[in-house]
């Protein structure tokens, strides 16, 4: 699973799945949030690589029928494969190491990384853009660089259960917020304990923007005739 940043990983982050799809025959998942999905950043395009087509029908019940029989030795592939993961992503360029101040270290993903960097760029801090399978052995040499080591991610700690059951001591959602969505001011208070100072903007009419169906997307027409139509 890859988890951007923003609007330029979210587009690097599609090819780079399909290169890790293809050489360990797996399934990637790009994990992205509201705010990277609502983002507008400049992206640096290339043009298209060329396609080759590797259209065909190959008959392999061994990998796709998953009676009994079949699924036990298919595990034990499953199981090579996550290996191998767990070794490539300790070397995944993605994942990258920022050494600053080493009072405090910062383990985080996603749209929160762009928040705690805003409020503390003096801290030290390990970006992952993999986030399953977790790099372990980069997470050791990263917690031994740092004094105080944080997990800042929303909702549900996953990456900070998997980093306490390394045996590694970290902060994470007894500092932090479970619910809603973080913000820069959001960590700064969960870190220094105090309200971050309010910014007065100016009073300006906006029109009311109730929810709606996005711009292009498909169940706009077919929902727009079934009102028409009346029907449920």
């Amino acid at each position: 699973m890859l988890e951007p940043a923003d609007s330029q990983e979210a587009k690097e982050f599609i090819k780079i799945a399909f290169d890790i799809s293809e050489r360990f025959d797996t399934p990637v998942f790009l994990r992205t949030t509201t705010r990277v999905s609502h983002s507008k950043s400049v992206v640096i395009i290339e043009d298209p690589q060329p396609v080759e087509d590797k259209t065909e029908i190959r008959i392999t019940p061994s990998k796709y029928v998953m009676v009994p029989a079949m699924a036990r030795i298919r595990r034990l592939e499953v199981e090579k494969r996550m290996q191998a993961l767990r070794e490539y992503a300790d070397s995944f360029a993605e994942n990258r190491l920022e050494i600053n101040k080493t009072e405090v270290g910062v383990i985080t993903a996603g749209m929160p990384y762009n928040y705690a960097k805003d409020v503390f760029p003096e801290f030290s801090y390990l970006k992952l853009a993999m986030v399953h399978p977790l790099p372990e052995r980069l997470i050791r040499e990263f917690a031994a660089k740092v004094k105080k080591l944080y997990i800042i991610e929303e909702l549900d700690p996953f990456i900070e259960e998997q980093i306490r059951a390394m045996g590694i001591e970290v902060a994470g959602k007894d500092t932090f917020p479970f619910t809603n969505e973080f913000d820069p001011g959001v960590i700064e208070i969960a870190l220094k304990g105090k309200q971050a100072t309010a910014i007065k903007l100016p009073e300006i009419a906006i029109p009311a923007r109730p929810p709606n169906l996005c711009p292009g997307c498909p169940h706009r027409g077919l929902f727009h005739v079934l009102g028409k139509l009346k029907a449920l």
